[in-house]
């Protein structure tokens, strides 16, 4: 079963204001592993695929100030290994970015307007417009070095406010300023099926696989903790799988069989939420505040176990919905799991599969009203009740006449 959460995560960064770019990083990375391991390679492991799609949540739902930082320092660093690389080649005519004057400008000014920094000059004085990027991330290190010294120093609680879970931070930062520098490497570093080698044609891949171990070999991952790699800020296609809707068979019976499962109620549940069925549920556990100032680690686990419990109680199929659908490959996957969960107890008693009289859509019951109304057995026929055993012919009559030569026998005993 391949794993397909892209409309979950589609629906997750819609609803919390996260820009597209967040959908593409976490999707690539959910599917293509982490930094060091990324490959094109789609990963078929669904529990892979759920491993790093928690590592997503923690870093673009439930991060710090601090974290956020990390990240600045993460992309910033592999934008100055590139500009090093890319100033040693013949890139003929090609603007870069980074000597564009306006393009500079503006990211100076967004860094210093989310930095609340006052002046320019605090920064960065612009008399060398290709020395932007080394000022902002110096800028950048120097806040974290501020952070942890703090942090280490003060005997006041408040200095680790910065290392707390902020939900607020993340969509306040993973916007225009982070967006403009995955922007910055996206225009170099493309998925190797890419048809236009831009901008260094048939020496792109090479300049990129060396600024990728370059990069690595500074230790970055181990100084800002990344879970996402460089080459997962490419745009991902949303795939468009097929999908059972409210009239399918196959819906209709994974709707009804859904209703006797109980060993693998939560397990289903799981699947079917984490695939993109009923996403309001996964998206309704994610904090939007941190009010009990828990750091990122310890907000995460209060989020896995409230939407465990959730996958223990919730009924899918609760109510009636035509906007409920299931991706057909999820869908013939838990309809497998679920007849083999009935299968040993409806063989025991003698299972009589129900006769569809009717869709589904034409049962009118009330909210909290099961799928299974539209699922009829025939007149006089029960689900679980085995058959009744046949009498023999005559058995009424041969145990009348033992009776009466029994009660024969105890009066003439009785007598003598």
């Amino acid at each position: 079963m391949a794993p397909n959460i892209d409309h979950l995560v589609h629906t997750l960064c819609q609803e919390k204001g996260l820009p597209a770019l967040c959908r593409d990083v976490i999707l690539n990375t959910c599917y293509f592993k982490g930094p060091k391991e990324y490959t094109r390679e789609f990963e078929p492991v669904f529990g892979k695929v759920q491993e790093r799609f928690d590592d997503m949540i923690r870093n673009f739902f439930l991060n710090s100030f601090h974290g956020i930082l990390q990240n600045f320092k993460y992309l910033l660093r592999f934008i100055l290994i590139l500009q090093q690389e890319v100033r040693q080649q013949d890139v003929g005519e090609l603007k870069l970015p980074w000597n564009d004057k306006t393009e500079m400008n503006e990211l100076l000014a967004v860094y210093r307007e989310k930095m609340q920094i006052a002046e320019v000059e605090a920064v960065w004085n612009g008399k060398n417009v290709d020395e932007t990027v080394k000022a902002i991330y110096n800028d950048v290190c120097q806040k974290l070095y501020d952070l942890q010294d703090t942090a280490f120093t003060s005997h006041n609680p408040e200095a680790l406010r910065e290392y707390k879970a902020d939900p607020n931070s993340c969509v306040n930062y993973f916007d225009d300023f982070w967006e403009m520098l995955v922007l910055m490497i996206r225009v170099f570093v493309k998925p190797p099926d890419y048809a236009k080698r831009l901008p260094f044609g048939e020496k792109q891949d090479e300049i990129i696989r060396y600024c990728l171990t370059k990069f690595y070999e500074t230790g970055i991952l181990r100084q800002t903790g990344m879970t996402y790699a460089i080459q997962s800020l490419v745009k991902h296609n949303l795939r468009t799988d097929d999908y059972l809707k409210y009239e399918d068979p196959v819906f209709k019976k994974i709707a009804h069989l859904y209703n006797f499962s109980s060993e693998n109620r939560a397990y289903i549940n799981e699947l079917l939420l984490l695939t993109g069925t009923h996403p309001e549920v996964v998206l309704g556990q994610i904090p939007g505040a941190n009010h009990s100032e828990q750091t990122t680690d310890s907000l995460f686990l209060k989020f896995k176990h409230d939407l465990s419990n959730r996958f223990k109680k919730f009924n899918i199929f609760a109510k009636e919905s035509h906007d409920v659908y299931i991706q057909k490959e999820v869908g013939d996957f838990v309809l497998k799991k679920l007849e083999e969960e009935t299968a040993p107890e409806t063989r025991q008693k003698g299972f009589i599969q129900p006769e569809f009289k009717r869709p589904a859509s034409d049962v009118s019951g009330t909210s909290g009203e099961q799928f299974t109304q539209g699922f009829k057995p025939a007149p006089g026929s029960f689900l679980f009740v085995g058959p009744e055993p046949k009498k023999k012919e005559g058995s009424g009559n041969t145990f009348l006449i033992i009776a009466l030569i029994l009660v024969a026998v105890g009066i003439v005993v009785f007598l003598v």
